[in-house]
C-alpha cells in the first residue's frame, strides 16, 4: 500500500510521481507482477525480500536501488515473516528526459545498447550511499513543501540519474539517440494528444498525423526513446485510467471499459491479464 503520494508537476504534461509504500508479508493483495510505461526508482528503507524483474530475482535489504526501466515486468516477494517493506520510489515517463536537449543524454542508462544497465545498486555499492542520501533529500523538500521544490525534487532525481549514467552506461559519451534532435518535439505533440483522448478509437493513422510524422518512422522513433511500443503505450495507460476508476468509483466494468476506450468487455479484460495478471475484479472498490 501507499502510505503518501505526491505528483509534482515540473510542466504542461510532465510530472513526478513520488510516494512512500509499505509491502506487509503475508499480503497478497497489492503483489502481483505488472509493468507501466514510465521509469521507476526505488529505495529500500526497511526489510528485505526479493524483487522479480524480467523473469530473475534480485534479493533487496535496506539501502539498495531498485531500477525498472519502461515495460519490465516486476513484482516484491519472499518478504520476511511478519516484517514488511518500507520504500521510497520516484516514478517519471521518459518524456522527462528524451524532450529536454540538455536532458536527452541521462536515457542512455536505460537504452537496449546499454551492456552495463542493472536492475540493482546494491548497498554495499559507494553509489548507493550517495543516492540513498538524495532520495532522502527528495522526501524532505516534498514533505514541506517549501517555495520552489518542484525545480528541488527535479534536480535532485537528475543528480541520481547522472550517479547512474556514470556508473552503468557502456554508451560513448558522443552517442546519439536516434529521433532526439529533430522529432522530439513532434513525439511530444503525439503523446499528449494520446493522453488527452485515450478514451478515444486511436489509429496509428491518427496518432502520426497529430506527430505530421511518417507511421512507420513514428512507431520506429517512439519505441526507441520510450522503451515501448505505441500500442503496448496504449493498452498500459487504458488500464491504469481504468484501474482508478474500479478504485474511486461505482460504474460498472462495462462502462469503465467504454470510458477507457476499450471496444468490448473482452479486450478490456485480455488487457488487465496482459499488464497486471488479474482481472479487473481485482482492483475494484470493494476489495481495497
Amino acid at each position: 500500500m501507499r502510505l503518501s503520494e505526491d505528483e509534482i508537476e515540473i510542466s504542461y504534461g510532465k510530472t513526478i510521481l513520488f510516494y512512500q509504500s509499505i509491502t506487509e508479508s503475508g499480503k497478497r493483495r497489492g503483489i502481483y507482477e505488472h509493468h507501466h510505461t514510465a521509469i521507476e526508482i526505488s529505495l529500500c528503507c526497511k526489510g528485505s525480500g526479493a524483487y522479480i524483474i524480467n523473469g530473475k530475482e534480485h534479493p533487496i535489504s535496506p539501502y539498495d536501488i531498485i531500477i525498472h526501466a519502461s515495460d519490465e515486468p516486476h513484482y516484491l516477494t519472499k518478504i520476511i515473516e511478519g516484517e514488511a517493506i518500507e520504500m521510497l520510489n520516484i516514478r517519471f515517463e521518459p518524456m522527462l528526459l528524451w524532450s529536454d536537449k540538455e536532458l536527452s543524454w541521462l536515457m542512455q542508462f536505460f537504452m537496449k545498447e546499454n551492456r552495463c544497465r542493472k536492475n540493482k545498486i546494491s548497498s554495499s555499492n559507494p553509489i548507493a550511499s550517495e543516492i540513498s542520501r538524495l532520495f532522502l533529500e527528495i522526501k524532505k523538500e516534498v514533505d514541506t513543501k517549501d517555495v520552489g521544490y518542484e525545480l528541488m525534487v527535479k534536480t535532485l532525481l537528475i543528480n541520481i540519474l547522472v550517479i547512474i549514467n556514470r556508473a552503468y552506461t557502456s554508451i560513448p559519451e558522443n552517442y546519439q539517440i536516434e529521433g532526439v534532435s529533430h522529432t522530439s518535439k513532434q513525439l511530444e505533440k503525439a503523446l499528449m494528444f494520446i493522453n488527452e483522448n485515450i478514451e478515444n478509437k486511436l489509429t496509428l493513422d491518427i496518432i502520426a498525423q497529430s506527430a505530421a510524422m511518417n507511421k512507420t518512422y513514428f512507431s520506429s522513433c517512439f519505441k526507441k526513446l520510450n522503451g515501448i511500443s505505441l500500442w503496448d503505450y496504449i493498452t498500459i495507460k487504458r488500464v491504469e485510467k481504468a484501474i482508478e476508476l474500479l478504485k474511486t468509483t461505482n460504474l460498472t466494468k462495462i462502462d469503465i471499459a467504454m470510458k477507457c476506450g476499450f471496444n468490448s468487455s473482452a479486450n478490456f479484460y485480455k488487457a488487465f491479464r496482459r499488464v497486471t495478471g488479474k482481472n479487473p475484479s481485482f482492483f475494484s472498490r470493494g476489495n481495497n
